[in-house]
């Protein structure tokens, strides 16, 4: 499971409690799969948080009991007792957020260019490397029919020559087989992993 997968579905298992409650949880728990993906895989960082399930009937019994004690002291909703203090600090968080934008957008900005510049020189060797492989597959089979018939019709030297060349080509290409199917899914892996990043990154700049 991804993370976007596991809070869709952690959110809809809380549609019981406030959205700005809910907000709130799935915030934090998206924090907290950013910060293990850092160390772990993206799907290693979702299923070791525990099941969604589970977290979502923690938070609404923690939810429930929350809302109980506070009826029970003075009978008055906690939504509408926090919410001027909610409502200053979003317009400080939103006040903030667009002094500093000339500092943190040109960063966030250089940020998701470098990740974008990375993916792209990866797959560059991708390619690089597919290249070679198919280059030197051709060379081989080419060189085989073309070193037999330069045996008997040019020269025999020439002809063992010739398939000599096509011989090395041969092996060049199954020894690059192997390397082609590594960096393959080293590419994907490392695509994955920087499109989790930015996608945590942007969740960050964005909040």
């Amino acid at each position: 499971m991804t993370r976007n997968e596991f809070i869709t579905s952690l959110s809809a298992r809380l549609q019981g409690i406030p959205g700005t409650e809910r907000q709130k949880a799935l915030d934090w728990y998206s924090e907290l799969i950013c910060d293990r993906m850092e160390e772990m895989p993206e799907a290693d960082a979702v299923s070791g948080i525990g099941s969604v399930d589970e977290i979502a009937g923690e938070i609404l019994s923690q939810y429930r009991q929350n809302t109980t004690a506070v009826h029970s002291s003075d009978g008055t909703e906690p939504q509408s007792r926090r919410s001027p203090d909610k409502g200053v600090n979003t317009a400080l968080v939103i006040f903030a957020a667009a002094v500093l934008s000339p500092i943190w957008l040109p960063l966030l900005i250089v940020g998701l260019s470098l990740a974008l510049i990375a993916v792209v020189l990866v797959w560059c060797a991708v390619v690089t490397v597919g290249v070679m492989l198919v280059s030197a597959a051709a060379v081989g089979v080419v060189g085989l029919f073309y070193g037999f018939w330069a045996m008997f019709v040019i020269n025999p030297a020439y002809g063992l020559l010739v398939l000599g060349a096509a011989l090395t080509a041969a092996g060049l290409t199954l020894a690059l087989i192997p390397l082609i199917v590594v960096t393959v899914k080293g590419a994907a892996k490392f695509t994955v992993w920087s499109v989790g990043k930015i996608c945590c990154l942007v969740h960050r700049k964005g909040k």
